[in-house]
């Protein structure tokens, strides 16, 4: 979470090659993949960062628990390839429930 704050207080977008320069200690960095339609068993709010991140521990009866990896504080970093950062959170929601396949980066902070 240091790594994406420190980013944005610097005014530049946070990317993936970013992140894995600094290799920060704890923070991981994984991705989820949903072809189904329907609900993706995860509860998103907006942070006060700009990000959404995830609220609740995910349903894993949904879709064979392919959420199963997701944690509860995990960031979504970006869904299809596009960052999250600064997308309103309706729109984020619409793509969420009419895009599919979708593909979840994930940003875990320690």
């Amino acid at each position: 979470m240091k790594a994406i704050l420190s980013l944005k207080s610097k005014g530049r977008r946070s990317s993936l090659r970013q992140y894995r320069a600094k290799q920060q200690p704890g923070l991981s960095i994984f991705s989820v993949n949903v072809a189904l339609q329907g609900s993706i068993g995860l509860v998103l709010s907006m942070s006060t960062t700009g990000y959404p991140i995830v609220t609740a521990d995910p349903d894993l009866s949904v879709h064979g628990g392919v959420c199963s990896a997701v944690q509860r504080g995990d960031i979504v970093h970006k869904i299809n390839g596009e960052y999250t950062e600064g997308c309103s959170f309706g729109a984020l929601v619409e793509k969420i429930r009419r895009t599919r396949p979708l593909k979840f980066e994930f940003v875990r902070p320690s």
